[in-house]
């Protein structure tokens, strides 16, 4: 009885300790399948912000800064940086409204567009009615030449071109859209294609208000960073 009993704690002993190996293993091989984080943070880079994984321009050297969450997030501010990835160097304060990593109420921070040689980044956080953000940078010299906010101005272009179709005392609520268009992974290249769309009535309200108005609007922007209207159309 007894030499059973040494047997069986024997055998007890090691079916833990093989149980513990197994599960120890698959513990390491869970943290080695977890997806990488959205942003990449680092000493360099202030408490509560990162990079944008999915902004890094193709020779990986620039990256868009974010705040990681709500506690660092301020939309009445321009939080996103072009920086300098290694160093943390800043080139420029992105000169719109800013986007935050993960969930936002009714946008998202979309996969940057950059140039082939990394000297042009269409910046672009989305919205409910339009981009929160869109702005075009140019790269040179590991400085910022210029960046151009392509949704005031495209928005400004085609609001300017409906203006006279509306009543001046017209007040209702409208959604002016802007993209820039193309495929999303494929590389900038200027001139890009812009599309612009005004709609008095983004809800579809019913019955529909007594003054409608949809309008759109096709233009290209240079490599100089210049918006040339194409055509204007009026429905």
């Amino acid at each position: 009885m007894r030499i059973n009993a040494i047997i069986m704690r024997w055998v007890f002993t090691f079916v833990t300790i093989v149980a513990c190996a197994i599960s120890s293993g698959l513990s390491i091989l869970a943290a080695d399948e977890e997806p990488e984080g959205e942003l990449i943070t680092g000493k360099q880079f202030p408490d509560g912000f990162g990079v944008v994984r999915s902004s890094l321009s193709p020779d990986k050297r620039y990256g868009v800064l974010a705040p990681a969450d709500f506690d660092h997030y301020d939309e009445t501010k321009h939080q996103n940086k072009l920086v300098e990835v290694n160093t943390g160097r800043r080139l420029a304060v992105i000169d719109a409204e800013p986007g935050k990593a993960g969930f936002m109420n009714h946008g998202e921070i979309r996969p940057s567009r950059w140039s082939a040689d990394s000297s042009f980044l269409l910046w672009e956080v989305g919205g409910k009615w339009s981009p929160r953000a869109l702005v075009l940078l140019k790269i040179e010299d590991g400085k910022v030449k210029w960046q151009r906010n392509v949704l005031k101005v495209a928005q400004q272009a085609i609001l300017t071109r409906t203006r006279k179709f509306l009543p001046k005392d017209f007040a209702a609520f409208t959604a002016i859209d802007v993209q820039v268009t193309g495929k999303e992974d494929a590389r900038l290249s200027p001139p890009l294609a812009v599309y612009a769309e005004f709609d008095s009535n983004p809800k579809a309200m019913e019955p529909p208000p007594s003054v409608y108005v949809h309008a759109e609007m096709e233009a290209t922007i240079d490599s100089d960073g210049k918006l040339i209207v194409k055509e204007f159309r009026k429905e």
